[in-house]
This record gives C-alpha cells, sequence and structure tokens, in this order.
C-alpha cells in the first residue's frame, strides 16, 4: 500500500508526498519542516505508478513548489525506489561508491545532461591566502544581509553566513559552500 499525503501549514497545503511509511515520513517532517504543520493522508493506492501520477498532479493543483515546500514536480519516488539518498551521491560515510574505479558507466545522455548542468561554470582553485583575509574581513565588517533570519523553504532559518556565501561567492569564483567553509575556518585554518 502506498499513501499520498499532504502537510497543511497555516491553513493551506505546504507538500504533496507518497510514502509506503506514512508514521516514519511524518516523524522525518517533524524534525525538517516548520512546525506546526499537520500530517494529513489523502488516499491510498496499491501501486506507485498511480501514486506518482497522483502526487504530481496534486503538486501542480496546490503549486506547491512555489507556493510551498515541495523541491520538485514529483516523481521522485518512483525513480528511486523510495530510497532516499543520503551522503553525496547517496553513499553513506565509510561505504565505497557503487561506480568507483568503473568506467562506461553513465549513458550518452546522462553525460550530456551533467556537461549541461556544469555548462558556464567555472570554479578554480584561485583563491590565496591575500583573498582569504580579504573574505574574513569583509564579512566581519558586512552589515545584515536581507532576510537572515527568516525560515527558508527547507525550513531552516537563513544565517548571515550561508546569506554571505550565497551572495558573494560568484565574485571569489568559488562555489557557495567554499566560500562559507573560508568564513568559519573550516578551510584554510591556518590563515587568521
Amino acid at each position: 500500500m502506498i499513501y499520498i499525503y499532504s502537510l497543511i501549514y497555516q491553513n493551506k497545503i505546504s507538500y504533496v508526498g507518497i510514502t509506503k511509511n506514512p508514521k516514519v515520513r511524518k516523524q522525518q517532517h517533524k524534525r525538517e519542516k516548520p512546525l506546526p504543520h499537520e500530517f494529513k493522508i489523502i488516499e491510498s493506492v496499491d501501486d506507485v505508478q498511480t501514486a506518482t501520477e497522483r502526487e504530481i498532479s496534486l503538486i501542480e493543483k496546490y503549486n506547491t513548489i512555489i507556493n510551498g515546500w515541495n523541491i520538485s514536480p514529483g516523481g521522485d519516488y518512483a525513480l528511486n525506489s523510495g530510497y532516499k539518498r543520503t551522503g553525496i551521491g547517496g553513499v553513506k560515510r565509510g561505504q565505497t561508491p557503487w561506480n568507483k574505479g568503473k568506467s562506461g558507466c553513465f549513458s550518452n545522455e546522462t553525460i550530456d545532461a551533467m556537461k549541461k548542468t556544469r555548462a558556464g561554470r567555472i570554479f578554480s582553485s584561485k583563491v590565496n591566502e591575500d583573498i582569504v583575509k580579504q573574505i574574513r574581513e569583509r564579512f566581519v565588517n558586512h552589515p545584515i544581509i536581507e532576510g537572515v533570519g527568516k525560515i527558508q523553504p527547507n525550513g531552516k532559518v537563513l544565517t548571515q553566513q550561508r546569506a554571505f556565501s550565497n551572495k558573494y561567492h560568484k565574485e571569489y569564483n568559488i562555489t557557495n559552500i567554499s566560500l562559507y567553509n573560508i568564513m568559519i575556518g573550516k578551510s584554510w585554518s591556518k590563515i587568521q
């Protein structure tokens, strides 16, 4: 049995999903989404295809990508058989990726899609000691960025560090995560 459910937040449907285990999924949402929200089962069906079609139609109907917490138009459950990917590429810490040391793992269509995703983005390692000092000094002296303290669609509060890294990473030609790690001292930790 597959359950189609919604999360109701501030009297509107903010999320639509499908699951085989509503109890576990409800607990996951409790930890990940803003409270208080209501977990409500809409219907149950016997097959994944029907559930997926219904999920896609409800996400579109309630426009929960724009006005809610869905990050895709649905259908993800059928693509990954309900497996929640954890870690980079779905690999848990301490385990070897399925494709390590193998060639020819991806189809030409997949390779083309990956190329298009990264097209035009160049992230080189042109950060040096002076740039690291400049980034940290700029962060310390920077005024609060608009939106800091507000709850994001993922349910987390936007911090000044995250807002700063999102705003300025392109200027330094590095990823926002790299800029964030420089600011908090996780990378370039020997530079003061």
